[in-house]
């Protein structure tokens, strides 16, 4: 039994479609389909466009014009999207840039003593303030006992090494004496290398020249490397050698 669909009968195999006889009683404005087996149709129909015709009035368009209208139409979605997609990846003023469920990475906070600048300054003023002979200012430039490593001396005189440069406690003793030979030391360059987040410190080399009452021939020329402690901001590693 073959249905009734808009006036049109279906059934049986694609091949076998029929059309039924206009409907009696219909008015010139309905819209007619129509059977067309040959080369272009589209299971058996050749399409009609959605205006009004007399009915037994055939107007068809082909495939071709089909396919090319759905690439035209595909054609202009595509656009859309892309101008859609292009609008939905303009930066918000004031929102975050970052990727969902990824928090952007933060600058690791550095004293400012553990800066090259910082630490420049850091290490010429300890060496100002004990060839000044300030004493009482001498203490306040190192790392407290617990952070403080060692102030070794490896040139002669006034040798400070081993354990007793691991010695916070007589630091201040040892500089004094120094200080009563009149020892002059003056900062030629320091060389930053770098801040370590690992323990929290900043590494240095520096080239000095020393001079004392025991120091004979002039200007000794030293070299040396040390480290700030960037939690007290404070010197916990001087050592002084020869100069390479």
């Amino acid at each position: 039994m073959k249905q009734l669909l808009g006036g049109y009968r279906f059934g049986g195999p694609l091949d076998e479609v029929a059309v039924d006889e206009p409907r009696a009683g219909a008015d010139e404005g309905d819209e007619v389909g129509f059977v067309d087996r040959r080369p272009g149709t589209v299971l058996g129909w050749r399409l009609y466009q959605g205006w009004s015709c007399r009915h037994q009035t055939l107007v068809g368009v082909s495939v071709r014009r089909l396919l090319v209208g759905l690439v035209l139409a595909l054609a202009v979605a595509g656009c859309q999207a892309d101008r859609s997609g292009a609008r939905s990846a303009e930066a918000v003023p004031g929102a975050s840039t970052t990727t969902v469920g990824r928090q952007a990475l933060q600058p690791v906070r550095v004293a400012s003593a553990c800066t090259a600048k910082g630490t420049a300054a850091l290490l010429k003023g300890f060496f100002a303030a004990l060839s000044a002979g300030r004493v009482r200012d001498l203490d306040g430039f190192f790392a407290p006992a617990g952070r403080f490593m060692w102030y070794a001396n490896g040139v002669r005189p006034a040798l400070r090494l081993n354990s007793v440069a691991r010695d916070r406690g007589s630091l201040l003793g040892y500089l004094q004496r120094r200080q009563a030979k009149h020892e002059r030391i003056k900062v030629d360059s320091v060389d930053f290398n770098g801040y370590r987040a690992s323990d929290r410190t900043a590494h240095f080399g520096m080239l000095l020249r020393r001079s004392a009452d025991d120091i004979r021939g002039g200007r000794q020329p030293l070299g040396g490397k040390g480290a700030v402690d960037c939690d007290s901001q404070r010197l916990m590693v001087v050592a002084i050698g020869n100069r390479g």
